[in-house]
């Protein structure tokens, strides 16, 4: 998980001190680079803007609801990953897999999966833009008192 405050190990500092006693402890580039979202920014694709209403998660990713500026009634999940993220490979198979399955043939039921709606990069950030769902998975079990029974786990899994 990032955090803004960072500390810096002691013996490292140090050993920098050491070698060179007029050194300069740098801010971490990537605690600079890495520039909270808030509600109300504007994200641009090469088709459509977008303005973040909210965060929807932090916990796989950082998803956001946004809401399509010349469309007041169209909102989305935006899931993004900051470009020096060791897993934004797995989020470029995640956008393979849905552009795919966006162009997959009539007779392939495609109605299990999110629709794909748009992807884009900043400078920052690499996003993709999918179909809003009212509750996840979490969501729904964080909202249970006892965990999910072994034969729903694997029900959900086999889906």
């Amino acid at each position: 998980h990032f955090s803004h405050s960072h500390s810096v190990d002691a013996r490292a500092l140090m050993a920098i001190e050491y070698t060179n006693p007029k050194a300069i402890m740098l801010p971490d580039p990537l605690a600079v680079s890495r520039k909270k979202l808030r509600p109300g920014q504007i994200i641009s694709s090469e088709i459509k803007n977008y303005r973040i209403e909210g965060s929807i998660s932090e916990r796989i990713g950082h998803v956001f609801m946004v809401r399509q500026i010349d469309c007041k009634d169209n909102y989305y999940a935006m899931k993004m990953k900051y470009t020096e993220d060791d897993k934004l490979k797995t989020m470029k198979h995640e956008m393979y897999v849905y552009q795919n399955i966006s162009k997959a043939s009539a007779d392939i039921d495609t109605s299990r999966f999110l629709q794909f709606i748009d992807r884009g990069r900043t400078p920052d950030f690499k996003y993709i833009m999918l179909e809003l769902v009212a509750n996840t998975i979490s969501d729904i079990q964080a909202e249970r008192s006892t965990p999910f029974s072994l034969a729903t786990v694997a029900h959900v899994a086999r889906e």
